[in-house]
């Protein structure tokens, strides 16, 4: 049963992230209009929440400890987040913008206390 757990959040982390990939390639992503003027950001906060439980519960699945899972996703926050957003100067039609690392960043902090919670 614990195997299977493990496999079962290694093909949730994977689709998301790939799910990420393509937001971060796809030239002029638009966000729909519906009045909330930080819907892209609140987007990438949920994109990096996400993604942070879904890795903490696969690294805890495949036995990593608590505290290693928390280096583990600490040294991941702040590269990852960067590299998206650098990644996206090369990519027809998208930007770089320091509040998207924000906000990717936060994500996976609301998801490092959610390790501490768990």
């Amino acid at each position: 049963m614990l195997r299977s757990k493990k496999y079962l959040f290694l093909f949730m982390l994977s689709f998301w992230s790939l799910i990420i990939v393509i937001l971060t390639v796809y030239p002029r992503l638009e966000s729909p209009a519906s009045g909330i003027t930080f819907l892209d950001k609140i987007a990438h906060f949920l994109q990096y929440f996400v993604f942070s439980v879904l890795l903490i519960h696969y690294l805890l699945q495949s036995s990593y400890s608590i505290k290693r899972t928390r280096y583990l996703l600490g040294g991941l926050a702040v590269p990852l987040s960067v590299l998206t957003e650098i990644f996206q100067l090369f990519i027809p039609g998208r930007n770089f913008c320091f509040f998207d690392i924000l906000a990717n960043f936060l994500g996976f902090c609301l998801g490092f206390t959610y390790l501490f919670l768990y």
